[in-house]
């Protein structure tokens, strides 16, 4: 179990985010799913913007002569290590509104770990940024999980561009392992205009999955929730279920002998969390997995909208994570350690499908 650290000024972050102008007529954004961060793990978040139209330091539309700055929001929960409760804990919010310029890059490592210490600062900013075009040296953090470690979120990202058909903002996750060098990542998603859904992101229901030996490899899947507003003040709370197979497929797994694995669990987690392989099957039934296989993997919510039971499909962000648990593969030698990450894409299927009560 990780040793928490807490929040050294919950008051103050929730009285700040009060005091701004949280909300925009318009934006670009750009969405970074499960962000982990520990003692020896560390997101780092590389954001580029394009766009002139950005807020000022308050949150309204910077004008001339006024500093430019992006919106950050960052969702998270503090994790205990007990993987059961923390599916369960909601995120909490986070925002700041943080110096920018047009055409800049700006690379952050959320932990703090690695980054510039400014004026006693530990501002997470990486790789020598000059503070020139964009003046960051401001006494302001970028390192939003610094207090806060370890934790799951996720990060938006806005500048105040006007809604057009192009992308202004884009961005690249990269979650490193440092305390045996293990790495993985993913380019962002990318959002215009003003939107605050982003159920289209969800990933593929079914997404079909390979299974390696659970003796010699771990697989777990990182779920972020998505839903039709991801921008909520102080928290976010919406639940994504996950499993092989579902009413309409009730067998959604398989061995490496074509027969079908009999039995499925659901795992249900809150904002973003983690779920093993094994555990969406019975524990009578894992003994079937111990050669691997494949399976359809489901994700929805199940809701209420105006009294009506509703099932949203696609309602979660899925990335696959894969590391060896010994020193062998397929039972040979394999030196090191090897880490490997899939996001499993989405389809762009209607999202909302009404259900029998």
């Amino acid at each position: 179990m990780f040793a928490q650290t807490k929040l050294a000024s919950a008051i103050a972050v929730a009285v700040g985010a009060s005091a701004l102008t949280i909300s925009a007529a318009q934006a670009d954004a750009v969405f970074f799913h499960n962000l982990p961060g520990s003692p020896t793990v560390t997101s780092i978040v590389s954001v580029m913007n394009t766009s002139m139209d950005n807020f000022n330091a308050n949150g309204g539309s910077a004008g001339p002569g006024q500093a430019a700055n992006l919106h950050y929001r960052f969702y998270y929960k503090e994790i205990t290590g007990v993987q059961a409760t923390d599916n369960k804990l909601p995120c909490v919010e986070y925002n700041e509104y943080l110096p920018t310029s047009y055409n800049d890059i700006q690379t952050i490592d959320l932990t703090g770990y690695f980054g510039e210490i400014v004026d006693g600062v530990n501002t997470g900013v990486m790789f020598n940024d000059p503070s020139v075009n964009n003046r960051w040296k401001t006494g302001q953090s970028y390192a939003m999980g610094a207090n806060v470690v370890p934790f799951r979120g996720y990060l938006i990202v806005e500048n105040d561009a006007a809604e057009d058909s192009s992308f202004s903002m884009a961005g690249e996750a990269f979650i490193l392992e440092y305390g045996v060098g293990a790495t993985w990542g993913y380019q962002a998603y990318m959002q215009d205009g003003n939107s605050q859904d982003y159920l289209r992101f969800g990933s593929n229901n079914p997404s079909t999955i390979a299974i390696m030996p659970p003796s010699e490899v771990s697989t777990s899947f990182l779920v972020n929730a998505v839903d039709e507003d991801m921008l909520r003040l102080f928290e976010f709370d919406e639940e994504v279920t996950i499993s092989y197979g579902d009413t309409s497929n009730p067998i959604g797994i398989y061995d490496r002998d074509e027969r079908p694995i009999s039995g499925a669990t659901e795992q249900t987690i809150v904002c973003v969390g983690r779920v093993n392989a094994e555990d969406l099957l019975p524990t009578a039934s894992q003994v079937r997995l111990a050669d691997g296989g494949w399976a359809n993997l489901y994700n929805r919510r199940y809701e209420r909208i105006q009294g009506q039971p509703t099932t949203t499909q696609e309602a979660g962000v899925i990335v696959k994570l894969e590391y060896n648990t010994g020193a062998t593969l397929d039972g040979q030698p394999v030196p090191g350690v090897f880490n490997n990450a899939l996001l499993l894409r989405p389809d762009g299927a209607d999202n909302t499908q009404p259900t029998t009560p």
